[in-house]
């Protein structure tokens, strides 16, 4: 879902009332002589960095530019500029068919509805995706393909759901069938980790080998940890500690109002040495509680560790509670380190 990705902490969102009559169908068009500043405050956008990232957008423009928002992640969008038609903006920026913008010389603007969009398979699928219901957005995302086709966006979007929903063959399957209708960066990422997961890591090592520069820093930075768990799950210490220099734990997880919930717990990583499995919910990191925390609050955590450091852990498990240590590092000791922790004690309650 990507040409080029700002990360920024606001979802812009312009509601705008339709005032061409002669539209296509679900298209919505506004001629209007707004300036930035005016934009902005319809938006409500406060935040300054915000602010700032959005005035620095148009103020640069000298071509038409289009940018999409996603309805379902606040902290991102999609541009692209140069293009003076608006079906050729769709194409460019907004694969799931998500509500789109479009600009020209900051005066003329208009807005995809995302009334359909939310009713749609797809919109749906996103929605059970975001809500951590994995198999539903599953069930939505093929519906999708029956009514619309294939479609590579859509194959990423199963891809990722199956992931998550630890349906790892169908994963590379749908993954696989993605990269065969387009060759998207973030669709690779995906299909090493689900290699990855399977027991598959030199398959894992070959499709990231393969991803190009062609990624935003945020899933830059998903490929290089992805990249330390493939060197640690092939015990190659010094390759991971050289791929990333902060520590990890060997996590991918999603927030919860409990805490942080494991979705893989990545080969021979710390998380799997402290015996941590999939479905596991963490309650606290060094007895500091990550009931409703945003997912990154706990990578900040484990990344203000000193390499090396034993941590303690606890959490959920099938509804009971249990406590581990945990070490923070991805030095050639990992191993050994890691053989002397107190593992998966539960809390007497």
């Amino acid at each position: 879902m990507r040409t080029c990705n700002f990360i920024f902490p606001c979802l812009l969102i312009l509601t705008l009332t339709a005032l061409t009559a002669g539209c296509v169908a679900s298209k919505q068009t506004q001629q209007t002589s707004l300036s930035v500043d005016e934009m902005i405050r319809i938006a409500k956008v406060e935040d300054p960095k915000a602010v700032e990232k959005i005035k620095q957008y148009f103020s640069s423009m000298r071509k038409n530019k289009a940018f999409s928002l996603d309805p379902f992640n606040n902290t991102r969008y999609h541009w692209a500029y140069g293009y003076y038609k608006k079906e050729l903006a769709i194409e460019k920026v907004a694969a799931d068919r998500a509500k789109i913008l479009f600009t020209v010389n900051k005066e003329f603007v208009w807005e995809e509805s995302l009334t359909a969009y939310q009713a749609s398979p797809m919109g749906k699928g996103r929605q059970f995706y975001e809500d951590g219901d994995y198999d539903s957005a599953i069930t939505q995302f093929q519906l999708d393909i029956e009514l619309m086709g294939p479609n590579w966006y859509t194959y990423n979007r199963l891809g990722w759901a199956c992931l998550n929903a630890g349906m790892y063959l169908k994963s590379i399957t749908n993954f696989t069938n993605s990269l065969q209708l387009k060759s998207d960066d973030f669709s690779r990422v995906g299909l090493a980790e689900a290699y990855l997961v399977s027991g598959e890591a030199d398959l894992a090592l070959s499709e990231l080998k393969k991803i190009s520069s062609n990624l935003s820093n945020s899933e830059s930075n998903y490929a290089k940890h992805l990249l330390a768990m493939t060197y640690i799950a092939n015990e190659e210490y010094l390759l991971a500690a050289k791929t990333i220099r902060q520590p990890t734990i060997g996590l991918h997880f999603s927030s919860t109002n409990k805490g942080m919930r494991i979705i893989t717990a990545y080969p021979k990583s710390p998380a799997t040495l402290a015996g941590l499995v999939r479905g596991d919910i963490i309650l606290s990191f060094n007895k500091i509680p990550l009931a409703n925390k945003e997912s990154g609050y706990l990578g900040r955590l484990v990344a203000n560790t000193k390499p090396g450091t034993i941590s303690k852990i606890t959490f959920e498990r099938d509804g009971k509670k249990y406590q581990s240590e945990i070490i923070t590092t991805l030095s050639e000791t990992l191993k050994t380190d890691s053989a002397k922790l107190k593992i998966v004690q539960p809390i007497v309650q």
